[in-house]
């Protein structure tokens, strides 16, 4: 779970329909051959990705392989560093200015309140934060309060993922997979 924890967990019979629907619009949007296949979704066989080709997948097969390394894991600065894996995937296209058009498009993309689109863009900043301090190697933080931070940032940004991809597979997935999804994203801020 977004804790990294293993836990019995309940879903009613409208979260497990939801959830089938997801799955099957998502196999139908995948590319042939995808890194995550139906047989390998959510679990991660060793030594399988080297023989596929990343290149030849779309970009939700992209996001649904950053999203299965993110949820197998359960070391919380990495599990919160392949959900920021699974941002870029979803929200750019180049390397300029990555961490605020990430936070910009993801929050302005999920929309809401002012205030809840400023909560989501402060929240990705401070995701990226974590990413960043352990990709560099710099201290975390080992404390009581730290470990809660992580667990509290994971659960947000697992909950914000979890809505976004919603959105796209179910609702935006010929425009995700389009050249103009680039434009899109552009024209969203000036709505």
């Amino acid at each position: 779970n977004a804790l990294g924890d293993y836990t019995k967990t309940l879903f009613s019979n409208a979260e497990l329909v939801e959830t089938k629907k997801i799955i099957s619009t998502y196999h139908e949007l995948a590319t042939a051959g995808s890194l995550v296949t139906r047989k390998e979704m959510g679990s991660i066989a060793p030594g399988s990705y080297n023989f596929k080709s990343y290149n030849k997948n779309n970009k939700i097969d992209r996001v649904i392989n950053f999203l299965s390394y993110a949820r197998g894991s359960s070391f919380l600065p990495l599990k919160i560093s392949f959900y920021m894996n699974v941002f870029e995937s979803v929200f750019t296209t180049d390397m300029n200015e990555l961490v605020h058009k990430i936070a910009e498009r993801a929050a302005l993309y999920v929309s809401g309140t002012r205030e809840d689109k400023l909560n989501n863009y402060k929240l990705i900043k401070q995701a990226y934060e974590i990413r960043s301090k352990y990709f560099h190697g710099q201290q975390i933080g080992n404390n009581k309060d730290k470990l809660d931070r992580l667990k509290n940032l994971s659960i947000k940004v697992d909950e914000l993922l979890r809505s976004i991809l919603k959105k796209i597979i179910l609702e935006d997935s010929t425009l995700f997979l389009s050249n103009n999804w680039n434009d899109y994203m552009d024209e969203i801020i000036f709505k």
